[in-house]
């Protein structure tokens, strides 16, 4: 007797229909579409915060270093000593001394200090007009250039801020010939002149401000303050759209940039410390 068997036939096999097919197509397509969108948004979203980052802490470094410079213009080592040859008085090796670019050419400024420290390091050759290329062996570190070199008592730093082209083409930031800042497009500087400074005076600031063309060297000793404007820009071309502006620097319109990189201006107007607001044998 042969043995029940019982076949089971199976079902056979059936591809997509081609309306499925068009319809995982279209979701495939909408969620690469989606997630493309999403990523393109997130990073230019990073790119323009990325920028506004570099751009603001570019701003908050170049006021710290200027601030900082500019209160120790004609800083001496010994400030009871009533006169002193140390930075002499109406030339160009004075603590302060500024160049006019004329128009919308940036400016430029030298500021001069002596430093903190034993007061026996060798003196460096041309100490006002050359540039510091190493630490003063014996300075305490109180007092740096602008390229961080340490400047011992009685020698003297010069600090050079000019604009020059940078590393990445752009206009940057230079000190002493040393690119500290990049990414700033421009530098416009007026000096508050004080023409009174006696004790009977009650004006205790600059009577006016005025470009480095407009102040004699004699004059640069009445400088009480100076205020600087600079221009600072994005790194990178982030922006959606152009923008089509034109900025004020200190009295000076810079004429529109028609790129995508954002741009912001900074105005400091910083006081001297070391200048004789009033004269204390004046009446």
């Amino acid at each position: 007797m042969k043995p029940n068997v019982n076949f089971v036939l199976s079902r056979p096999s059936r591809g997509f229909t081609l309306i499925e097919m068009m319809v995982a197509m279209v979701i495939g397509l909408a969620l690469t579409v989606a997630i493309s969108s999403f990523y393109l948004t997130s990073k230019r979203n990073f790119g323009v915060t990325d920028d506004s980052a570099r751009l603001q802490e570019n701003m908050r470094f170049a006021s710290q270093l200027f601030t900082r410079h500019l209160r120790l213009a004609g800083y001496r080592a010994s400030p009871v000593v009533l006169t002193s040859t140390t930075f002499p008085a109406g030339t160009a090796s004075a603590g302060l001394f500024g160049t006019d670019g004329g128009g919308t050419v940036s400016d430029s400024i030298k500021i001069r200090f002596q430093g903190s420290g034993l007061g026996t390091s060798a003196a460096r050759a041309s100490m006002a007009t050359a540039y510091m290329t190493a630490d003063d062996p014996n300075a305490d570190g109180l007092v740096v250039d602008c390229r961080g070199y340490k400047v011992d008592s009685q020698l003297i730093a010069l600090n050079e801020y000019s604009i020059a082209t940078g590393a990445n083409g752009s206009n940057a930031l230079f000190c002493n010939g040393s690119e500290i800042v990049p990414d700033v497009d421009n530098m416009q500087i007026v000096y508050g002149v004080e023409t009174d400074i006696a004790l009977s005076d009650s004006n205790y600031g600059p009577n006016y401000y005025v470009s480095a063309s407009s102040v004699s060297n004699a004059q640069m000793d009445q400088v009480t303050a100076v205020k600087i404007a600079l221009l600072f820009r994005a790194p990178n071309a982030s922006s959606d759209v152009t923008i089509n502006r034109s900025y004020n620097l200190a009295g000076t319109t810079i004429a529109s940039f028609a790129d995508k990189r954002s741009r912001r201006a900074l105005t400091l107007t910083v006081s001297l410390r070391n200048r004789p607001v009033k004269d204390i044998g004046g009446t």
